[in-house]
């Protein structure tokens, strides 16, 4: 019978379908509570008959959320406060753009190409 619940190494933060596809790909974070850093992955999983880990790709921190530009490039927000557009098919590539010195938590994708984003950072008046 196929799994339909699978344990990754990290914790997962967010999962969404990939388009056009009958896979998923998960967000994961790991908290390092003696550095605090947040490691993470991008996994891509089949969801043919259950759940099996297709691949796993490691990101520079962790990631919360993310979107698809298209079926095979992630734009990703990381735990470091940076971009990555990370490419999810062979051949697997990444571009990491620092966008704030504080967590980034959210993004949202436009047709237009903008690129919104929310960090962690408390503001005062």
């Amino acid at each position: 019978m196929p799994s339909k619940s699978l344990k990754l190494t990290s914790r997962p933060a967010f999962a969404r379908r990939i388009p056009d596809s009958s896979r998923v790909c998960v967000s994961t974070y790991l908290l390092d509570p003696s550095s605090d850093s947040r490691s993470g992955s991008l996994c891509i999983l089949k969801a043919e008959n259950g759940l099996e880990l297709e691949k796993e790709i490691s990101t520079s921190a962790g990631v919360f959320r993310f979107d698809f530009r298209k079926s095979s490039t992630v734009v990703a927000a990381l735990t470091d406060g940076s971009l990555v557009v990370q490419q999810i098919e062979d051949p697997i590539s990444s571009e990491t753009t620092p966008v704030s010195s504080d967590m980034l938590l959210d993004l949202g994708l436009s047709d237009s190409s903008v690129l919104v984003t929310s960090d962690n950072k408390l503001v005062s008046s």
